[in-house]
């Protein structure tokens, strides 16, 4: 008994420890100074905005493409069919400015497994610029977010990425989805980056040509299906390091529980495939699993039965500090989000063990797992007609890279 109580005990005040600790650090970082402005000689940027169909708000997160800062930016928008019904809004929104040279690029490439790294293949091989900034196509730019990217470059860098911010939720169900990323993988990722966790994000992410070369080129990051994973493992094997960067705003408006359910199930039948012993490890990042061990310690007598339900207020009252210290989606519903969010995370961990397609925009993988250290070889067929799966792109994967780290020094619309 005396044992399990220190276990437990030890166990619980980690938790709390990590939690506080990763609030200050995300706090102080994201309330510090912005990035420097760039000067006007600046090394010439391509941004890069995939797209794929039609989403939330699309046009209003494609037009922030032109409204940002930096002073030398070539912005490239990737369909692959003329018929996409995103192509008339993306002209319009090209002959809108006329001054930024943008170009809509219209083409289908299969270099790899990845939907999405196939779809910005033409887009690379188009641009001479030395720098490239991929972003989602539901991603709302903020004016500096290439100098947000690059003030993150240094050293002997591979990439640079930035996880999602979930903002604008509509309905409890939207609240539950930003809760999961933005108070536990962004948290957790914006936290662990001070720790050298070298997380990925396919949200958004800069190249450099020269990195790239490094890890086998484009085709070695469309190889797997979930290019923040590969990403990683690419960079981690080449000697080079990764960074994280200011969250991306993504609008999140209205959105049905089961969107919110397929979307977490996705990405982690996506991870549980190329790394079982992270997927497995990923459960000490459960927020519920501290507050499971103070339960232990309830029923052993340890502590007071009260200790608890105060346990648990104190853990959702610091969440909710850090939301409103840095200015994220905050309402009443949010600690019944918080808490929705804790008890779905073993239900779809246990859901993410076992065998099943993973769609994503009318691609489908059929997912099985391998063994630690392979790349799975994805096989991709486009899904039926009439369907897309209610899911939709996002990484955002921290708490299992995050555990990556532990064990070895390792797209979001409707």
């Amino acid at each position: 008994m005396i044992i399990m109580n220190s276990i437990a005990g030890a166990s619980a005040a980690a938790g709390a420890i990590w939690l506080v600790a990763s609030s200050l650090i995300v706090a102080r970082r994201l309330r510090g100074k912005p990035p420097a402005p760039a000067p006007a000689g600046a090394a010439k940027v391509a941004l890069i905005r995939p797209v794929a169909g039609s989403e939330y708000e699309l046009e209003a997160a494609l037009r922030t493409s032109f409204a940002l800062s930096y002073p030398n930016v070539e912005v490239l928008f990737c369909v692959e069919d003329e018929a996409d019904p995103a192509v008339p809004m993306i002209r319009r929104l090209i002959a809108e400015h006329p001054a930024a040279g943008a170009r809509l690029l219209i083409g289908r490439d299969r270099i790899g497994a990845n939907p999405k790294i196939n779809n910005i293949a033409k887009a690379w091989r188009a641009t001479d610029a030395e720098w490239l900034a991929i972003a989602d196509s539901n991603a709302v730019l903020p004016t500096d977010f290439i100098e947000g990217l690059m003030e993150c470059w240094a050293g002997n860098r591979g990439v640079v990425s930035a996880p999602t911010l979930m903002i604008e939720p509509e309905g409890l169900a939207a609240e539950v989805e930003a809760a999961f990323v933005n108070l536990a993988q962004t948290r957790v990722a914006l936290g662990g980056d001070l720790f050298a966790f070298n997380a990925v994000f396919g949200k958004a992410m800069l190249w450099r040509r020269e990195t790239m070369a490094r890890i086998g080129g484009l085709e070695a990051v469309a190889k797997e299906f979930g290019d923040d994973v590969i990403a990683r493992k690419l960079v981690k094997a080449a000697g080079m390091t990764a960074r994280v960067g200011r969250p991306i705003p993504q609008r999140a408006g209205p959105r049905p529980w089961r969107t919110v359910w397929n979307r977490q199930l996705r990405w982690l039948r996506v991870l549980s495939g190329p790394a079982k012993p992270i997927y497995f490890l990923s459960v000490l990042c459960a927020n519920i699993l501290p507050m499971f061990w103070v339960g232990v310690l309830t029923m052993t007598g340890a502590l007071p039965f009260v200790a608890l339900p105060v346990f648990i207020v104190a853990w959702y009252a610091v969440e909710c500090a850090l939301a409103l210290a840095v200015g994220w989606p905050m309402s009443w519903r949010m600690p019944l989000a918080l808490a929705i969010r804790d008890l779905l995370f073993f239900p779809l961990w246990f859901a993410g063990l076992f065998p099943a397609k993973v769609a994503w925009r009318g691609n489908v993988k059929e997912h099985r797992s391998e063994m630690p250290g392979q790349l799975p070889s994805a096989q991709l067929e486009r899904e039926p007609a009439g369907g897309r799966a209610g899911d939709v792109p996002l990484a955002d994967a921290v708490l299992h890279q995050a555990a990556a780290r532990a064990l070895e020094p390792s797209s979001a619309a409707r």
